[in-house]
């Protein structure tokens, strides 16, 4: 009967070997590091420099719009293709965010000074409002998240398309007779955030 050399035992297979150096090392946090600092530099020299580069309220408009529809597509991008997770009121959510750094941004601008132009102290109010959305939808996330954790496919698509079309209807329900989101509960969500703000 032969045994097993000692070196097969001990070696582990090349696909081990090579999981290792697929994670990146320090060599890899650091260039992302870099890449990350890199992209901060340029968002605040945007934030900065905006006005004087593009003196077009409408086209800075629609990148702020073009920014925003970045941050939804990565975050479909985590839930779906990273995950793969099949989450269909992805919009529920979006719309929560939208809502919190709404009212974050326009009490946040008021409690600066107000005043035009409306973007002026962007460097301050757009972290804020960005965290500020990030938990409330994160908090929201959670609570629709633990009755369905055991839900994949088609059942966990008709529970995230159910919240987001409650969503919908509390926020079409909601709304004064001027159109603004200031009715119900949405107002008493509101001046909670406002009162965060300052």
């Amino acid at each position: 009967m032969t045994s097993p050399s000692l070196e097969n035992v001990v070696t582990p297979p090349a696909s081990v070997k090579n999981d290792r150096s697929r994670g990146g090392g320090p060599k890899r946090s650091r260039k992302v590091l870099f890449v990350g600092l890199g992209v901060l530099a340029v968002v605040l020299l945007l934030d900065f420099f905006l006005r004087d580069i593009l003196p077009d309220s409408s086209i800075r408009q629609l990148l702020m719009l073009a920014a925003c529809n970045v941050l939804v597509a990565l975050s479909l991008n985590v839930i779906n293709g990273m995950a793969g997770q099949f989450s269909i009121g992805h919009a529920g959510f979006v719309g929560i965010g939208g809502y919190t750094s709404a009212v974050m941004a326009s009490h946040l601008h008021q409690s600066l000074g107000g005043g035009e132009p409306t973007f002026a102290r962007s460097f301050v109010v757009v972290p804020v409002c960005l965290a500020a959305s990030a938990g409330m939808a994160g908090l929201f996330g959670f609570f629709v998240g633990l009755p369905s954790l055991r839900l994949r496919g088609d059942y966990l698509a008709i529970v995230t398309l159910g919240f987001a079309e409650i969503f919908r209807l509390v926020i079409a329900t909601a709304q004064a007779g001027d159109g603004t989101a200031k009715a119900g509960v949405f107002a008493k969500i509101g001046s909670a955030l406002s009162s965060l703000g300052g």
